[in-house]
């Protein structure tokens, strides 16, 4: 509450619902006027060649982002920092490998026209987040992504846990073809998310109730399956990467994760940010 407003301040929705463990994004959603990311500007041996510098979502809408790195420039990212609070930021520490936000010059955007980073297989980049999740009985996440390569072998999102152990969580993952799903416990493809045309910009999210968890397409529940009481032990947890074989070939604008229980709330974030996307 500010007090000398008297009304109810909106922390976005990185913070509105509790217990999130990390959210990543080019639009401010819990950073409160702060950064979102770090950026690396390539000039080629030019001057201020590797110079790397945090910027706002506000500084990114504005385009101060693209006048740091310059005209004919590239820049990348090297920290997508958590606006959670938790300190949770998504990091590259070697250069050949961190996603590219800026193209000579220009802001990197996906098919609705809204920044995002973008990920490659040539050469293969992605950032690293970590354990964020304790056990798959309780987990709710969502991503904004979109895969333009019709490469069968694509991570679209993000993992944790692994196959070994059954404990995965994966949103979204491409085991073959055009059909992305929610990876969980003991499949990587638990729960189809329906054909996905290469170069479409999609929300694919998953919401843990009491008894299952539900994922969704764009708001459109796609299917069920039943809670599984499994620690998640892997800390080499990815954005845009699986076990060096799976990597995505698209763009990422947003990510969230949450230790919560937001099955009752779905509707509620998933309308957050499909209107904010336009999808």
């Amino acid at each position: 509450l500010k007090g000398y407003s008297g009304r109810d301040t909106d922390l976005g929705i990185a913070r509105r619902f509790g217990d999130a463990a990390a959210a990543y994004s080019l639009r401010d959603i819990g950073a409160m006027n702060g950064r979102v990311v770090r950026v690396r500007r390539d000039t080629g041996g030019g001057a201020g060649d590797d110079d790397e510098e945090d910027f706002s979502a506000n500084q990114i809408a504005s385009g101060a982002l693209e006048d740091f790195v310059g005209a004919g420039n590239d820049g990348f990212v090297s920290i997508w920092y958590d606006q959670t609070g938790n300190g949770n930021d998504a990091t590259q520490s070697d250069d050949t490998k961190e996603p590219k936000i800026v193209s000579s010059g220009t802001i990197i955007k996906n098919v609705k026209g809204f920044p995002a980073l973008e990920f490659a297989f040539t050469p293969r980049t992605d950032l690293s987040i970590g354990l964020l999740i304790g056990n798959l009985n309780s987990v709710s996440a969502y991503v904004v992504t979109q895969k333009d390569d019709g490469d069968t072998n694509v991570m679209a999102g993000f993992t944790q846990g692994v196959s070994g152990d059954n404990s995965r969580f994966y949103l979204p993952f491409y085991t073959g073809g055009t059909t992305p799903n929610l990876g969980y416990n003991d499949s990587a493809s638990k729960i189809s998310f329906g054909t996905t045309l290469t170069g479409t910009c999609n929300l694919y999210s998953a919401f843990s109730g009491d008894t299952n968890i539900e994922a969704f397409k764009n708001g459109s529940s796609v299917g069920t399956t039943a809670l599984v009481d499994q620690a998640v032990t892997a800390t080499d947890s990815k954005i845009a990467q699986l076990s060096n074989s799976f990597y995505l070939d698209g763009k990422i604008s947003e990510i969230f994760i949450t230790t919560k229980k937001l099955q009752n709330d779905a509707a509620v974030i998933n309308n957050d940010v499909i209107n904010y996307y336009n999808l």
